[in-house]
C-alpha cells in the first residue's frame, strides 16, 4: 500500500514538472522569430530610403523626393497634396484610389538630400511623431499645424 502511494506521488511530481517545463518552453518565442511590429501598416514600407533631390527646402524638392519613391513602388494612382516643412522635417499629404496618408521626410544636411522616413498610412499625431519617429516636440506640433485639418 505504501509502495503504491509512493509511486502515485512520484508520477504526479514528474507530471507536474513535465507540464511546467512544456508551458515554460512554449511561452518563449523561438530564436528565429522576427521582432513584433508596434503597429500594423498596410502601406508599402519605405523606411529609411534615401532620395536624391534638389538640396533646397522648397515644397517642390520635398514633392520630388516623395514622387521619386512612389515611382519605385507603383501604387493606386497616388496624388500629392499639401506639404508642411519645418526645419529639416516635412510632411507630404498623399491620396490614392484605396488609401491615403502623410509621409514623413527628413532633410539630411550632410548628404544634401531628403530621406523618406516613413510613407505612412493615415495621419500622424504629435505623440507618434515624437515617440516613434524622434521628431522634436515643437517641430511635430508645427508640422501638423501646417497641414489643413
Amino acid at each position: 500500500m505504501n509502495r503504491t502511494i509512493l509511486i502515485i506521488v512520484a508520477v504526479i511530481v514528474v507530471a507536474v514538472f513535465a507540464v511546467g517545463g512544456l508551458l515554460f518552453l512554449s511561452s518563449r518565442p523561438p530564436a528565429s522569430t522576427p521582432p513584433l511590429q508596434q503597429f500594423e501598416d498596410n502601406t508599402p514600407s519605405y523606411t529609411n530610403s534615401t532620395v536624391s533631390t534638389d538640396s533646397s527646402y522648397s515644397k517642390e524638392a520635398v514633392q520630388a523626393a516623395y514622387r521619386s519613391e512612389l515611382d519605385k513602388y507603383p501604387s493606386d494612382n497616388t496624388e500629392l497634396y499639401e506639404i508642411s516643412i519645418v526645419g529639416d522635417y516635412a510632411l507630404q499629404v498623399w491620396v490614392g484610389d484605396h488609401m491615403g496618408g502623410q509621409a514623413l521626410l527628413k532633410y539630411d544636411t550632410t548628404q544634401r538630400r531628403w530621406i523618406l522616413v516613413s510613407g505612412g498610412g493615415g495621419s500622424w499625431s504629435v505623440d507618434t511623431l515624437v515617440t516613434l519617429m524622434n521628431v522634436p516636440q515643437d517641430v511635430a506640433v508645427q508640422l501638423l499645424r501646417g497641414l489643413p485639418q
